[in-house]
């Protein structure tokens, strides 16, 4: 089964959801997963299998803690992707896991990626205090970084469920510097 242009944009979309902080959507619920598993099963028309996979690859981030903003790994890439592998390409559960875990991993590069940039938005709310534009703060506070998320997120997440593994195995070779 090959994975089309909507349904990786849709899985790109549905990791944003899960790791884009936004109220009551993400953090607590959708970024795990089983439930990421769950909804890219979904998306490419195998919910059971995809809540299947999603479990299993949840089995692994059962002790899964975020203590002071740092990010062991990314559960919520590792459910959306190691599922739409494995559904897309017909993987047991096993090969699943073992592809699913690296891409936790990699998944931090985002989150470190965010944060980074997301401190950009603090100095640009410290001037809109300074010229009284009070108005504006909400800008800095849920627009521009809920912008910088989703272009972080959904559009690699998206690459990453069309082109398939190939394209992981390329990103992985450019952080390593075999690329370079």
């Amino acid at each position: 089964m090959t994975i089309s242009v909507i349904q990786a944009i849709l899985i790109g979309i549905t990791y944003w959801l899960a790791v884009g902080n936004l109220p009551f959507v993400g953090l607590w619920s959708l970024q795990r997963p089983l439930v990421c598993g769950l909804i890219t099963g979904i998306i490419l028309g195998d919910p059971v299998q995809g809540a299947v996979i999603g479990g299993s690859i949840n089995l692994v981030y059962l002790g899964f803690m975020s203590a002071g903003g740092s990010m062991p790994a990314d559960m919520a890439l590792a459910g959306v992707l190691g599922t739409a592998y494995a559904v897309a390409s017909g993987i047991d559960v096993d090969t699943a896991l073992a592809l699913a875990v690296p891409i936790g991993i990699l998944g931090t590069v985002v989150w470190y990626g965010r944060m980074t940039l997301d401190s950009i938005f603090v100095h640009m709310a410290d001037k809109y205090i300074e010229k009284e534009e009070y108005h504006k703060i909400w800008r800095a506070n849920v627009l521009f970084p809920q912008i910088l998320c989703f272009v972080m997120t959904v559009i690699p997440c998206s690459l990453a469920a069309y082109f398939g593994s190939s394209y992981i195995q390329g990103m992985l070779d450019l952080l390593s510097g075999k690329v370079l």
